[in-house]
């Protein structure tokens, strides 16, 4: 993975890029533990030192975020080449750093009851995927909160927007990008940026009176005959109290709702700061008949995309549901990969640490998902021939299934993450998949050690 996503990355020094290299492999064998030396022998610690050199290089080095990301980010557009559309997901998350009192350089991104404020970093994420949910890669790490002199929170959206748009430079009109976010994005500034390369999703959060009948939003979607209808697969939830910085939330059972689909030509009004009105396209999604005691799925989205029919109307649904996976993405970057038990003292040298885990929580929601959907693919597509060789022994004693394509070593990396696989089991999730990729990499060595110097031992007897 290493020289893939991170190789020819500009540094001003080809021995930092060698660096970076070699650390992302160490990082990606281990995922969310410590950084541990792939050799043995004299100098074994190496590439471990070259590491932590890597991360704690001056503020003011050629070692930026940008740089760092920048050969991951030509993969992820590459990749983005061979797709007719691509969902180029926005959204932050708080990363939380409260025991780290010497760290220099963190933000304020919470407060308590004591009054006491929580430090960490808020990183702003754009991660590209398909339509049918598959991540491509991560487009731009951002981090930090914009003063109101430079627009306040809402900047952080229109900088995504504006870096999608210069990725979409790199592409043919063959590719359609579409920048969906949430409720947060719902702002006049952000939709007049769009420049025609660009589409535009957002989940509504306000409710403004409409041109030129000033009706409100909500009710004008809600009005009016059915155009359409679908079904909507709706999880499940285990109740959780209020806790501290976590809001409470009730029992909700599984179920697949039934939901009518209603659309229209929307003209938002200009603010009261002025601007021009700005046309969209809203659909409105509700659920009929929901569950006694149970709330109905109800969804506003407003979108540039040109909805006709209820099977575009459909489309637009089936797009926003894909913005789940940067929710995934950043359960698995935290948990899976440690991003937030880094033990850094500055800002500067965790977000580099955060920047290389960033592709690695990548890679481990490909591994998953590409299981999943194309199990016929090559195993050594994403298994190197040493822990193909561990699978195919472990096949061969518990006479299971070998790993003669992906979805098969797949399955044994989620049977090594405790996954059951009984009959009416989900498929393992991410976290199965890297907890049990963790396990695979320790027994890899393990059966690799063995192999080398098992025979020559006996021999020696």
């Amino acid at each position: 993975m290493g020289g893939q996503e991170f190789g020819g990355a500009m540094l001003g020094d080809q021995r930092l890029t060698k660096r970076l290299v070699q650390s992302a492999q160490l990082l990606a064998q281990h995922p969310g533990e410590s950084i541990a030396p792939s050799s043995s022998g004299p100098g074994r610690n190496a590439s471990v030192d070259g590491y932590y050199r890597l991360i704690e290089m001056p503020a003011d080095s050629r070692v930026r975020i940008k740089s760092l990301l920048a050969p991951h980010r030509a993969r992820t557009i590459q990749r983005m080449r061979g797709q007719r559309t691509v969902l180029c997901v926005q959204d932050g998350s708080d990363l939380r750093y409260a025991r780290r009192p010497g760290c220099d350089g963190l933000e304020v991104i919470g407060s308590h009851q004591t009054r006491s404020k929580t430090k960490g970093l808020h990183l702003h994420l754009t991660l590209a995927v398909t339509a049918e949910g598959l991540p491509l890669g991560v487009l731009r790490c951002g981090f930090g909160t914009p003063t109101k002199q430079q627009g306040g929170k809402s900047r952080r959206w229109i900088d995504g927007y504006r870096d999608t748009a210069k990725a979409a430079q790199e592409l043919t009109r063959r590719t359609q990008l579409i920048a969906v976010m949430d409720r947060e994005a719902d702002f006049l500034d952000l939709f007049r940026e769009r420049d025609g390369r660009v589409e535009i999703l957002v989940r509504a959060k306000h409710n403004p009176n409409l041109r030129p009948k000033e009706a409100k939003l909500f009710a004008t979607l809600a009005g009016g005959k059915a155009a359409g209808s679908m079904q909507l697969q709706v999880e499940g939830l285990t109740e959780r109290p209020k806790a501290s910085r976590k809001r409470a939330w009730p029992a909700r059972k599984k179920r697949l709702a039934s939901c009518e689909l209603r659309y229209r030509r929307l003209e938002l009004p200009a603010t009261s700061q002025g601007g021009e009105p700005v046309t969209m396209w809203g659909v409105h999604l509700v659920e009929v008949d929901p569950p006694t005691g149970e709330q109905p799925v109800q969804w506003c989205l407003l979108t540039s995309l040109e909805v006709t029919g209820a099977d575009s109307a459909e489309r637009v649904v089936g797009h926003y549901l894909q913005r789940w996976r940067i929710e995934d993405y950043f359960r698995v970057l935290k948990t899976g990969c440690g991003a937030q038990r880094t033990a850094f003292r500055s800002a500067v040298r965790l977000q580099r640490d955060i920047a290389i885990k960033s592709v690695i929580a990548w890679r481990l929601m490909v591994l998953t998902l590409l299981g999943r959907q194309v199990p016929e693919l090559e195993a050594d597509l994403l298994f190197t021939e040493e822990e193909l060789e561990f699978l195919r022994d472990y096949a061969y004693e518990y006479q299971v299934p070998p790993p003669d394509n992906l979805g098969a070593a797949m399955h044994l990396v989620a049977h090594f993450g405790g996954h059951r696989d009984r009959r009416h089991d989900h498929p393992a999730g991410h976290q199965t998949i890297w907890r049990g990729y963790n396990r695979l990499t320790t027994a890899t060595v393990g059966h690799l050690v063995r192999s080398k110097w098992g025979v020559a031992r006996r021999g020696q007897g």
